[in-house]
């Protein structure tokens, strides 16, 4: 969302951690370095030689790739950027310093798409091994708006009503598990001091999933509110959180 593209210059400078600068530095016109290609290339540098980083991102396409360092930028953790939409906030966080974002948004193409559960479980393992130092987030909101009638989901039963219409079960199947998926990520973040953002509409029915109890009340500290086009609630554990802007 582009709301959030301010989030990297006032949230994750106290946050990104393992030796990652967060100065500003210029951006390489916006474009991915070159690290996945099929047939052997010429050595150029550190980005070429074989570590963690490069073998994990491997199969991956430069697309979904921002940096703006195409020398040493993944010898160190980063940014995950998930439900990316048009990559605004991937492209202000290494405007503003980030050394690099791995991207995802399911628009792309279905191979970037999180309902594929191999997928979200080696994302989940990348963020094991360490290889990510913050998390930004997203998910979809098809099913958990309040704006769907008639309603499929209730205070009571946040995660579907009963009595649903059959056409809405995959949606609110599949909001469910983009909803647990970034709750997951979220449990490790704060429970390694990473940063994390994970943004939804402010009446979503997101925030009132067993798990989510933090983000729920209008008074939480852990989240930033705001109104951008409609009312927005951010879970935050960057400087934004406990910040008010509605």
């Amino acid at each position: 969302m582009c709301m959030l593209i301010f989030l990297p210059t006032v949230g994750l400078s106290s946050s990104l951690q393992n030796g990652i600068s967060v100065q500003p530095q210029p951006p390489l016109e916006g474009k991915a370095p070159e690290l996945h290609q099929r047939e052997p290339a010429p050595e150029r540098g550190p980005l070429h030689e074989e570590n963690m980083f490069s073998r994990l991102f491997k199969p991956f396409p430069a697309k979904q790739f921002f940096s703006n360092d195409t020398c040493s930028c993944f010898e160190v953790p980063s940014v995950l950027d998930l439900y990316s939409g048009n990559c605004a906030v991937a492209k202000q966080l290494v405007e503003h310093g980030a050394p690099w974002v791995f991207t995802f948004d399911w628009k792309r193409g279905c191979e970037e798409d999180l309902l594929n559960e191999e997928l979200r479980e080696e994302l989940f393992s990348f963020a094991e091994q360490e290889v990510f130092s913050a998390f930004g987030m997203a998910p979809i909101c098809a099913s958990v708006s309040r704006a769907i009638t008639p309603p499929v989901r209730s205070r009571r039963w946040p995660k579907g009503v009963p009595h649903m219409p059959g056409s809405m079960k995959q949606k609110v199947k599949e909001g469910n598990i983009h909803a647990q998926f970034c709750l997951s990520l979220i449990m490790l973040a704060i429970a390694n001091r990473w940063a994390f953002w994970c943004e939804n509409p402010d009446k979503s029915f997101i925030w009132l999933q067993r798990g989510w109890q933090d983000f729920l009340l209008p008074s939480s500290l852990d989240v930033f509110r705001l109104s951008w086009r409609k009312d927005t609630r951010v879970a935050t554990n960057t400087a934004l959180a406990g910040l008010r802007m509605l």
